[in-house]
């Protein structure tokens, strides 16, 4: 049977239930056929004279029903009077489905008032009626969604109402932000470091995405701010967002933004050449193989984790989305030059043509899930992973060990779990917030202090055989951070503690100021899972994953056995004794455990903490009694522009890179070491456009052959590129194939001459398991 076509408006869901139909053997991605159609709505004749498309079939204009009753004829499909009042639509991923006459908006030239114009519909099972009369007066200069309530009754009439764009939030890392609101004189960084705009050029003044923005010409426009302090440099860790329009392509190199010395490794920019998204960094240059067009709006981060990561990673994100990651570099970043916008720092060339609505440096990369969201936020739909975990059984620890979940809505004392055994916390200082890791329920938040945030308990000590789990969030590892201890003596003869140091998890044996540091770094600012487990000959470290990180079998010489004895107050985000090394963050989950977890049991805790939770725009932005019924944005006076189809109901199949709309995922595929790192899948999107990308698993046995997109069990994987450094090329390749009569997408796995395919990232991850996404981008008919 021939593969239904994919479209633009298949959920993730439909895009799979259609590839399962099929059994891949032939006829991949062929138009639809005239069999199959049960009910006989849809003839040959219909198919034969143009009137009905495999577009119009698959974007859901047409029912069945509708062709045999006749209210639809061939010449009002064929003269484009039906569009796309006849619709049948999912809410994001909450499963409201809306059908009927929808809702349609017009806007009067020369207002900011959005009226219905037909609203019939029905939505999860109600009929919902909104009358012509209503309207909804937008705020100037917005990029906003309009909304209607998802009332409860029939008989209700949903009110309408609008959710605005929002840029991300500053903190304590941000050294320079624009928002490009004033309506005269030159950009001011609202950050302290007060890095303003000090020349700017041929610059106007225009409505931008949240209020007003900036715009320069492409001849001789650009800004420059009049100082660096605070910037990066060197090779520290850093992040640039910036939301830009595009308003020329037209074979030149424009610069978006750029910094630092004008050589080698020095400069930290952001260009377009001809019509193609780069990197560059003289003689760091990288193609990100992102085409950008003329009037689209975007969402650009760059992102570099610099030192504390011996990989050097630079990952560029549009809309949220992570599109290119670089590993292996090294910059050195100088400060004799500012920021420029719309033109190179170190001369006056490559002026670009483009409209800034945002732009913010910071001295700490976001994580990816904060990316993600803030895109959300800005209204540049992106999908993304959170936990939504459950608390694990009490069972695997036994009826000796202490495990705190910090739920407590009041109070100042921590409940242990284990009733039989309980010793309970006490709470000196701490804020109650909503947990991140298991939803409904409340967590601990500290601020690094020793003397208004940490918790304490009863004398406890670090038995032969013993496990550590924490749940939570890093905030900071800037210094020591303290999250266990049980030391309250500087002339105890042994303790145990876990902290950071450089982003690396660290088991301390302070009798002999030993450090052992786990491999990987701790990611900073999302939840994390870390577990510490001790037998009498051995120590393992594992880092946000089930699989161990690290292992160690001696404490500078000493045994395992003996080396955790010593028994002190049990202190959390403080050492104990001496009140140093305050942690910053949040405490969603520790047990302490009298005995070795084995990796099968961390593996339990971890899925159960960890279970994953896939959010979106209409997590992020929409309130749960809401649904989107268009996108507009607004100038001065009146409606600019309207989208009441692409955005409809929390879906934009219009933005670029919407991960969460048009991403397929294609299925595992096992590698085994052979056929010389090639991995093969049949191609279902037949003349689409399309972007592929892959993933690996973290999981090694064939027993998990079978998860797609766990919390934690699949990473992307690192697209090809060239370590000069050290004259070797990792990295994976995406390349067209043909086997049978059947289109395939191939991955091949490089890795150094000599070295085995499957380590071909033992510099990031080590997957058996690749999985394959396909996003369409375009669709051909």
């Amino acid at each position: 049977m021939a593969l239904t076509p994919i479209t633009l408006t298949d959920d993730p869901q439909q895009a799979v239930d259609k590839i399962n139909q099929h059994n891949h053997d032939g006829q991949v991605g062929k138009p639809i056929g005239t069999v199959g159609i049960s009910d006989s709505a849809i003839t040959s004749a219909k198919l034969a004279n143009g009137a009905i498309t495999t577009v119009k079939i698959g974007s859901k204009q047409v029912t069945s029903a509708c062709i045999a009753d006749k209210t639809i004829t061939a010449a009002q499909i064929a003269d484009g009077v039906v569009q796309t009042d006849l619709s049948q639509t999912v809410l994001g991923r909450k499963n409201f489905i809306a059908m009927g006459n929808g809702m349609k908006f017009a806007h009067d030239t020369g207002t900011l008032a959005m009226k219905v114009t037909s609203g019939e519909c029905n939505i999860s099972g109600k009929y919902h009626k909104l009358p012509a009369t209503s309207s909804i007066t937008l705020p100037v200069r917005k990029a906003c969604l309009v909304t209607a309530a998802k009332d409860t009754s029939a008989a209700t009439v949903p009110s309408l109402g609008y959710v605005a764009a929002t840029v991300p939030d500053a903190d304590s890392y941000t050294v320079l932000r624009y928002l490009f609101n004033e309506s005269a004189g030159n950009p001011q960084d609202s950050s302290a470091n007060l890095n303003h705009i000090t020349t700017a050029v041929s610059m106007s003044i225009v409505d931008g995405w949240f209020d007003r923005a900036r715009s320069v010409n492409g001849v001789n426009g650009y800004m420059a701010s009049g100082s660096n302090t605070g910037f990066p440099t060197g090779n520290a860790e850093r992040q640039i967002d910036c939301i830009v329009t595009i308003n020329k392509l037209d074979g030149a190199t424009r610069e978006i933004f750029g910094y630092g010395a004008a050589a080698n490794t020095q400069y930290f920019g952001l260009q377009v050449r001809g019509s193609r998204l780069w990197f560059w960094g003289y003689n760091y240059d990288q193609d990100t193989g992102i085409d950008l067009e003329v009037g689209e709006t975007y969402f650009f981060s760059v992102a570099y984790d610099g030192n504390g990561n011996a990989q050097g990673k630079l990952t560029v994100f549009i809309n949220g989305k992570p599109i290119m990651t670089v590993g292996g570099l090294t910059f050195n970043t100088g400060t004799a030059l500012v920021l420029y916008l719309g033109r190179r720092a170190d001369t006056a060339s490559q002026f670009g043509a483009f409209t800034y609505h945002y732009f913010e440096m910071r001295s700490k990369m976001r994580d990816y899930w904060a990316i993600a969201a803030n895109a959300n936020k800005a209204l540049f739909p992106c999908s993304y992973q959170t936990p939504s975990g459950v608390y694990p059984s009490l069972t695997p620890y036994g009826e000796n060990a202490h495990v705190y979940t910090f739920g407590e809505d009041s109070g100042t004392s921590i409940a242990d779990s284990v009733t039989a055994t309980a010793m309970n916390l006490t709470a000196t200082g701490s804020t109650i917030v909503p947990s991140k890791i298991v939803q409904g329920t409340n967590a601990r938040r500290v601020y690094g202090s020793t003397t208004t945030d940490f918790f304490t308990g009863g004398s406890y000590s670090i038995t032969t055989s013993h496990t550590l789990i924490f749940a939570g969030i890093i905030d900071d590892f800037s210094s020591y951070q303290n999250i266990v201890s049980t030391r309250s003596s500087t002339t105890a003869g042994a303790a145990m503690l876990i902290e950071m140091t450089g982003g690396r998890l660290s088991l301390w044996n302070e009798a002999t100021d030993t450090h052992h540091y786990s491999v990987s770094k701790i990611p900073l600012g999302r939840p994390v899972f870390l577990a510490i487990t001790i037998d009498p000959n051995e120590v393992r470290l594992y880092i946000d994953s089930p699989e161990v990180d690290a292992v160690f079998t001696s404490m500078n010489g000493l045994n395992i056995s003996g080396a955790f004895t010593t028994a002190g107050t049990l202190s959390f985000a403080k050492r104990g004794y001496d009140n140093a090394e305050p942690m910053k963050g949040t405490y969603e989950y520790v047990a302490l455990v009298p005995k070795t977890l084995t990796q099968a049991e961390i593996e339990y805790v971890y899925s159960q903490l960890m279970t994953p939770k896939l959010r979106d725009i209409t997590d992020d932005i929409l309130s749960m009694d809401t649904i989107s019924l268009g996108f507009v944005r607004t100038d001065a006076t009146r409606i600019s522009y309207a989208d009441d189809f692409s955005y409809k109901y929390g879906r934009d199949e219009g933005a670029s890179w919407n991960e969460g709309n048009k991403s397929v995922f294609l299925g595992w595929k096992y590698y085994d070491g052979t056929n010389a790192g090639v991995l093969k899948w049949a191609n279902p999107l037949g003349n689409c456009k399309a972007r592929f990308y892959a993933v690996g698993s973290t999981y090694g046995g064939a027993r998990y052959a079978g998860l797609m997109d766990a919390f934690g069990d699949s990473v992307p994987l690192q697209p090809h590129f060239y370590d000069g450094a050290n004259g070797v090329s990792y990295g994976y390749i995406l390349r067209a194939g043909h086997t049978a009569g059947v289109d395939n997408v191939e991955v091949a796995l490089y890795g150094q001459g000599g070295i085995a395919y499957d380590k071909w990232l033992n510099s990031f991850y080590n997957p058996r398991f690749i999985g394959l996404y396909a996003e369409v981008i375009q669709n051909v008919v």
